[in-house]
């Protein structure tokens, strides 16, 4: 793992992981899911693998709860599958002409990490709620 990489990732535990356990999220990083009354939310933190970039992007999806009705109520300690998600995105800030990146480098992590939550709240939460809808454009 990159220099960058695992300084951003200590920076997404101490600053958003505790942000989603206190909304409900259960797992461990990078992936975290969360049960509502008809849906599992679904949150993944994705690294570039190039060594030239330092950029991050989120998995995000929907699951319907129904999906799960005849499992044990215990389906959080278990990882759903992604080809069971209704929709799915790959999103960040930044769109270029290969994706949605969160770019970040050791001037600011702690500011990247706060872009997420950010994001988070702003075009996540929404979407997950079903107050606006994404597309594969990241356009709202």
């Amino acid at each position: 793992m990159a220099q960058f990489q695992k300084q951003l990732t200590v920076e997404l535990k101490n600053i958003v992981v505790p942000l989603l356990r206190s909304r409900g999220f259960k797992g461990s990083f990078p992936t975290f899911n969360r049960a509502n009354n008809d849906q599992v939310d679904y949150l993944s933190f994705w690294f570039s693998k190039s060594k030239a970039n330092n950029r991050l992007f989120l998995d995000i999806g929907k699951f319907p709860l129904s999906a799960f009705e005849n499992k044990d109520k215990k389906l959080l300690t278990q990882t759903p599958s992604t080809a069971e998600l209704t929709q799915r995105f790959h999103l960040g800030p930044i769109e270029e002409h290969f994706g949605h990146w969160f770019n970040y480098n050791d001037q600011n992590l702690v500011e990247t990490a706060n872009q997420v939550i950010k994001f988070l709240d702003e075009t996540i939460e929404p979407w997950w709620q079903g107050l606006i809808e994404i597309n594969a454009n990241n356009e709202e």
